[in-house]
């Protein structure tokens, strides 16, 4: 087995017709019920992982966070839905392994009450699960300082692994503090340049605040990912400008 825990995507596949429907609502500002978000969210991470790679299920899509990143990122602008790309080393600080993902809110049905909603994408977050970054002899110390770190897979905590297997399926997650506590610790965890007993970790209220926060970070343009065929573009042509 190459990852350390279950990771294979989600294959599921939609009709055009459905998910033009859906972009549609949006693009009129009617909120989406639960399960629309969700056939929204898996058809995001489905098209832009078919896009990133030949093989989605046996693909560990290492180095291919920010080109994903991208996609989404530009998709989502052409929708006009409210979003930020975020990188772990501009967030959290430069030791730490890097990884792009996007931050983005959705006014969702709650029992008849539409509510901004806001979850994480990150169809890529795979790429650090596999069994060689993942164990402990991956890391290297000297003099008692970290040089280099297991990945963010390794940190994870066996408390965790359910909520973590069903986000590395379908690629998002609903954002709130527990969840932004498990994802970004596991790469604070991976902070090279200090001592194992100096590591600390960030609260979840903290961890929720600075990806509500974002960062700035630079994406791969539109006119390059036109370039190399690799747009996801909304059913319907239209675009609403943020």
């Amino acid at each position: 087995m190459k990852f350390i825990m279950k990771s294979n995507p989600n294959l599921n596949e939609y009709d055009s017709s459905i998910i033009k429907r859906l972009e549609n609502k949006i693009k009129d500002e009617y909120a989406l019920t639960e399960d629309e978000v969700d056939i929204f969210l898996e058809n995001i991470c489905i098209k832009t992982r078919q896009l990133i790679s030949n093989n989605i299920n046996e693909d560990d899509y290492n180095g291919k966070d920010l080109l994903a990143a991208s996609i989404i990122s530009n998709y989502l602008y052409d929708l006009g839905i409210n979003h930020h790309v975020c990188s772990t080393k501009h967030l959290l600080d430069k030791g730490v392994i890097d990884n792009h993902f996007v931050i983005m809110d959705l006014n969702t049905d709650l029992y008849g009450n539409s509510v901004k909603m806001e979850y994480l994408l990150d169809p890529t977050y795979r790429q650090f699960f596999t069994h060689d970054k993942c164990n402990p002899d991956y890391e290297i110390t000297k003099h008692d300082v970290i040089i280099r770190s297991p990945d963010p897979g390794y940190f994870i905590h066996p408390y965790d692994i359910e909520e973590i297997e069903y986000f590395l399926y379908n690629g998002y997650s609903i954002l709130d503090p527990e969840f932004a506590y498990i994802y970004l610790n596991s790469f604070l965890s991976t902070k090279t340049g200090t001592k194992e007993l100096e590591m600390k970790q960030i609260s979840a209220n903290d961890a929720y605040d600075i990806l509500q926060k974002g960062s700035k970070c630079n994406i791969i343009s539109r006119k390059e990912l036109e370039d190399k065929n690799l747009l996801l573009e909304p059913l319907n042509g239209l675009t609403k400008k943020m």
